[in-house]
């Protein structure tokens, strides 16, 4: 049996007297693609660190770490003859491209540094360095060579880390978190770079990932880590389907957006011990909402629809709903809404461009047409379709939808280099028209440059439009003043991604949740009395609202942020991105939160994602968007199991399905 690539024993990370990281242990073998799984805090990230030399000031490692082709102990190494080990030993390819790079270097010079640094003459390493570009996939790789990190898409900066940790032909590669910020296609292609890198002759992967389904799909074999040490470790199929410890059962039921209680939420932490053996059970979100009826979901205008229904049903989701019983309110069956023909155009998912951030720009923002009927709309044709308020068709005859968007445009002006340069017209959103009913869950998909966050902001009234009209609470936020605007936003409500950015972090929480509810003339006491109401609806106590942001974790913050909005008892809740950055934990927390809320007060739910995973589970109906345009539209059952733009089809094959990698690893 061949040696290993990377041994492992014993590894401890200290902070002063504080043990990080708990006597791990472990190797990867050649051939080995090995998962290193868990959440924030469980030490994944620290133990690559110390493998490469790379902890944070004030951390220090002890325990034995030895790799393929380098003599001892590498902890015991000093930082010259760790940078002799790195990239040619082992190559480490980071979460963050934009941390790991030099913004003031072209893209080729860092390469070839790397290359110069371990022997190579600077002619062959600037040659070298355009190779290695070709090999992860850049199609014009002298054009990036030549650009600065800045000048790249976010995909393509990963690419760059990746030509920079292989371009000295390590035998181990080390990816920390390497996919995470990534939009789903780009991740597919990055993930697929990796996989033919490991698969070199006598290479090996440690794949270090919070989530499940990526490692499912990448990795043979799964360590599972919490507090520091290692819980389980095994073949992928088996931990990940039968798990022996407690905490891998947990994380693979929070992971599971497909499984829901008999409630309809999420499993977490608390609950998987009830999670069903052999993992999801199919279904997505139940339909809670009454449907909009005259007006079709378009990309533009004179759109084609795209998708036809039979009967459905729909629930009203209102204030009566009593979700701490585990009680939902009765479908109420309502009209059929059908569409003609499927017609659509042959628009091609977006594609990365090799250039400067501006062709890159472009590439996202591609056009791409096609209309789509919002399940449960009615699909109108011809100017009465256009003109004719959308009205709810499960609500009762005259019930004006909540939110009610027609021909949205806006376009950016962006400016030229030179003194004399005019600039040139950037356009976020073209065209888009859609309705969402009163009590509705509404999702909202797409990537980087879609156009979603923009929509997102003209409905909060936070960003104006350049042409067509956003009826959101009976206010059409385009042409609104602001005593229009103000009164619309005492029942609108925005929930943002990151929370810690969106709270001040000199207030108590208690008063972050008050703040708003000045501009409602209340007394002091009914404020606190609200805000205490408020923070109890997310879990909170009132000890927790006398403390500061920096004091609660990633997902209490959160909560802080949705019993903000939640304070002044909006009907209209937008959530753009609300658990991208979150633990698959917390994310299942914070998501059956949503849930009750949306049941509890009747909320009109509109939530932006790229997650389709996320979208699925939490909407009932979706509209999918590329490059400013609406190319997609329906119930998320529809799209997702039966796409009809290829952009929608690419999107779904390229997101990472827990159940479908476990299915190979059978």
């Amino acid at each position: 049996m061949s040696a290993p690539l990377l041994r492992v024993a014993s590894l401890r990370v200290h902070a002063g007297p504080a043990e990080l990281v708990r006597g791990v242990s472990f190797a990867v073998a050649p051939g080995e693609r090995v998962g290193l799984i868990g959440e924030s805090g469980s030490g994944k990230s620290l133990t690559a660190a110390a493998l490469m030399g790379l902890l944070p000031e004030g951390l220090r490692a002890t325990g034995d770490v030895e790799l393929a082709g380098v003599r001892g102990n590498v902890l015991t190494r000093g930082e010259r003859e760790l940078a002799r080990v790195r990239g040619r030993a082992a190559g480490m390819v980071f979460q963050e491209p934009m941390s790991a790079l030099d913004p003031l270097m072209r893209v080729g010079a860092q390469i070839a540094e790397a290359l110069v640094l371990h022997g190579a003459q600077r002619a062959a390493a600037r040659a070298r360095a355009v190779e290695a570009l070709a090999e992860v996939g850049l199609p014009d790789p002298a054009a990036a060579a030549a650009a600065y990190p800045h000048q790249l898409s976010g995909g393509q900066r990963q690419r760059v880390v990746l030509a920079i940790a292989l371009a000295n032909e390590p035998r181990l590669l080390i990816c920390d978190e390497p996919t995470t910020a990534l939009d789903v296609t780009v991740q597919a292609q990055v993930l697929e770079l990796i996989r033919t890198a490991a698969a070199r002759p006598g290479s090996g992967l440690l794949f270090i990932t919070h989530d499940l389904a990526v490692v499912a799909e990448v990795c043979t074999r799964v360590l599972v880590m919490h507090a520091g040490e290692v819980v389980e470790e095994g073949p992928v199929g088996r931990v990940l389907t039968a798990p022996a410890h407690p905490y891998t059962r947990g994380l693979l039921a929070a992971s599971d957006l497909r499984a829901v209680d008999e409630r309809g939420r999420l499993f977490t932490m608390a609950t998987a011990p009830a999670y069903p053996a052999g993992g999801a059970a199919a279904g997505g979100a139940e339909g809670t909402a009454a449907r909009c009826g005259g007006g079709a979901a378009t990309g533009d205008a004179g759109g084609t629809g795209v998708r036809g229904g039979g009967p459905e049903t729909a629930q009203e989701a209102g204030p009566e709903a009593v979700h701490e019983a585990g009680t939902e309110a009765a479908p109420a069956p309502v009209p059929g809404a059908v569409a003609g023909p499927a017609s659509v155009p042959s628009a091609q998912p977006t594609t990365e461009q090799s250039t400067g951030s501006s062709s890159v720009l472009a590439s996202e923002l591609a056009s791409g047409t096609v209309a789509g009927t919002v399940a449960g709309t009615a699909a109108e044709t011809g100017p009465a379709a256009q003109d004719s308020p959308a009205r709810t068709s499960g609500a009762g005859e005259g019930t004006v939808a909540a939110i009610e968007v027609r021909g949205l445009a806006k376009a950016y002006r962006r400016t030229g280099r030179g003194i004399l340069s005019r600039g040139s017209e950037v356009t976020a959103l073209a065209g888009v028209s859609f309705c969402v009913a009163a009590g509705a869950r509404f999702g909202i998909v797409g990537e980087s440059g879609s156009g979603k966050s923009t929509l997102l902001r003209i409905l909060a009234g936070l960003e104006p439009a350049s042409g067509g009209t956003a009826t959101v609470s009976g206010v059409d936020v385009v042409g609104a003043g602001e005593p229009a605007l103000r009164r619309m936003r005492e029942d609108v409500q925005v929930v943002f991604q990151d929370p810690f950015a969106s709270l001040d972090p000199r207030m108590r929480a208690a008063d972050i949740v008050a703040e708003p509810l000045l501009a409602q003339g209340l007394s002091t006491a009914e404020r606190r009395e609200r805000a205490a109401r408020a923070l109890s609806d997310v879990g909170l106590s009132a000890a927790d609202g006398q403390r500061y942001p920096h004091q609660f974790s990633g997902g209490q913050r959160q909560r802080i942020s949705i019993a903000r909005a939640l304070a002044v008892r909006p009907r209209i809740l937008l959530a753009d991105e609300p658990v991208s950055a979150l633990d698959v934990s917390v994310r299942a927390q914070v998501l059956n939160l949503l849930t009750d809320l949306a049941d509890r007060y009747g909320l009109t739910l509109v939530f932006i994602s790229h997650d389709l995973g996320v979208v699925r589970h939490l909407c009932r109906d979706v509209i999918v968007m590329q490059g400013g345009r609406i190319v997609e539209a329906g119930t998320v059952d529809d799209v997702y199991e039966r796409p009809q733009h290829p952009y929608t089809a690419g999107l779904v094959a390229a997101t990472p399905d827990l159940a479908r990698a476990l299915a190979r690893t059978r």
